[in-house]
């Protein structure tokens, strides 16, 4: 079992729709589609099982932040949770053990 540490960073894309507000009027029939590109930021947390030299699971969680330069859009950011299963293309998870 190991604990492991990372951190990233990157590019994201969002995309937001929903319908066109005239004030405080909605109006159904139009769409608004805001998009937006920006950087974004995770810390994260996780434990490591190698089950087999062919085999691990994994859990992590962490934050996750993207920064948007838009005024129709905010900056989403929260907590991230991944839980998932390992299974080597090429080579083993040998060194680990």
């Amino acid at each position: 079992l190991y604990i492991t540490g990372s951190a990233g960073a990157g590019v994201s894309y969002f995309e937001k729709q929903g319908p066109v507000y005239y004030g405080p009027y909605m109006d159904p029939s139009k769409t608004q589609i805001d998009k937006a590109f920006g950087p974004y930021a995770d810390l994260m947390l996780g434990l490591n099982y190698v089950l087999s030299g062919n085999i691990a699971f994994f859990a992590r969680g962490g934050y996750q932040m993207s920064f948007y330069n838009e005024d129709n859009i905010e900056s989403p950011a929260g907590l991230e949770f991944v839980l998932g299963l390992r299974i080597p293309i090429s080579g083993s998870f040998r060194s680990f053990e």
